[in-house]
């Protein structure tokens, strides 16, 4: 299913690695999962813990 098709049924697409819907994190690709996690931890614990996890695991 291509964008198109997609827009006949009313879905929005953004052209992000990660979109968040209120309490929905999609991704385009596995390699986003690092992002989908740290979107997840922040979503749950705040985002200065979160960039202290980031720092901690090496990602910046």
């Amino acid at each position: 299913m291509d964008i198109i098709e997609l827009a006949e049924y009313g879905v929005i697409v953004e052209n992000n690695p990660v979109v968040v819907d209120e309490n929905i994190i999609t991704s385009y690709c596995p390699q986003t999962a690092p992002k989908v996690a740290f979107t997840l931890l922040e979503m749950l614990i705040g985002k200065e813990k979160t960039y202290e996890v980031r720092v901690t695991m090496g990602y910046k």
